[in-house]
């Protein structure tokens, strides 16, 4: 069980670090495997599950999760973004 913890707590670390790279303000309490950030494109939401309230997403780090998933979590999050700053702007 401890071993199962541990893991989810680094792959949590670890997403809260991915996330904070490409801009996004992550965080986590200490010892959690809860990541909190705000909330994420709708895509992205459906696609990965994320609990959303408000305008707040976090994701869940159990001990299933693998730093390959939150590898393809931030790639999609960073390319969803992309698409909605670039469909933000004037039509001239």
């Amino acid at each position: 069980m401890k071993a199962r913890y541990l893991h989810g707590l680094e792959v949590a670390e670890y997403c809260k670090n991915q996330l904070k790279e490409i801009g996004v303000e992550a965080w986590s309490n200490p010892g959690s495997l809860t990541v909190v950030m705000p909330r994420t494109p709708d895509a992205v939401k459906q696609k990965w599950q994320l609990a959303t309230e408000g305008e707040v997403s976090h994701i869940i780090c159990m001990p299933n999760v693998t730093k390959n998933q939150i590898d393809e979590f931030i790639q999609d999050l960073a390319k969803a973004e992309e698409l909605e700053e670039e469909d933000f702007g004037f039509d001239l």
